[in-house]
């Protein structure tokens, strides 16, 4: 049986999460008391997904026209939102977890733009692209905090600073002098600061428990 130290209830079954506070659960599991369901299809997230995927690379198909009247940037800005999008809907359909599967494709796919701008040496990776995935990792997150609140916070506190943490690391392209067009870096590092400070004011409680249980204080 598993249980929940921080509500001090008992659960039957191989739970790993609290159903009431989302905290681990710690005990050995049992066998499920009920039968397992298979989940509905996740068609109204792969549609808020595209959704999202589309309003960037408008916006980012906008900026560039009105500031070099090309569309050089758009064209892999589209080609790579649609990579993303195929392995996300991949992965989803063999993970569970969806809100850890979105975190982890944001993380793989900073690393290889990373990657790619060490490669090419072209400037529009750090002046659109890495921007504009930190923007769409921060605009998820966002609506998952304001649905799900304490839950999504206490659940997926690591993801969100490592977020936090790699996209100040855009900065750095504009202190080495790697970009020239600055404006989404700079938008970027404001919202990142911003996020920060909301989760430090609002969830404090909350993240100091998930340190703690991290660093197994």
């Amino acid at each position: 049986m598993r249980k929940c130290n921080k509500c001090n209830i008992s659960y039957n079954g191989n739970l790993r999460y609290c159903p009431l506070c989302q905290s681990d659960l710690v005990g050995d599991k049992t066998p499920n008391v009920f039968p397992i369901i298979k989940p509905k299809k996740k068609y109204f997230f792969y549609k808020f997904l595209f959704f999202i995927f589309a309003l960037i690379s408008m916006t980012c198909g906008f900026v560039e026209y009105n500031v070099a009247h090309q569309f050089i940037v758009t064209n892999y800005m589209i080609v790579s939102l649609a990579t993303i999008y195929i392995f996300l809907v991949y992965f989803l359909n063999y993970h569970s977890d969806l809100f850890a599967v979105v975190n982890r494709v944001f993380l793989i796919s900073f690393w290889l733009l990373i990657m790619w701008y060490f490669v090419l040496r072209e400037s529009f990776i750090p002046a659109f692209l890495l921007p504009c995935l930190c923007l769409a990792i921060f605009l998820f997150n966002d609506i998952m905090i304001i649905i799900k609140q304490d839950r999504y916070v206490t659940r997926y506190a690591k993801f969100l600073f490592v977020n936090l943490l790699l996209s100040v690391l855009t900065i750095s392209f504009v202190i080495f002098k790697a970009v020239t067009f600055k404006m989404l870096i700079y938008v970027v590092v404001f919202v990142d600061i911003v996020n920060l400070l909301s989760l430090v004011i609002f969830y404090k409680e909350a993240l100091i428990e998930e340190f703690k249980k991290f660093f197994n204080i």
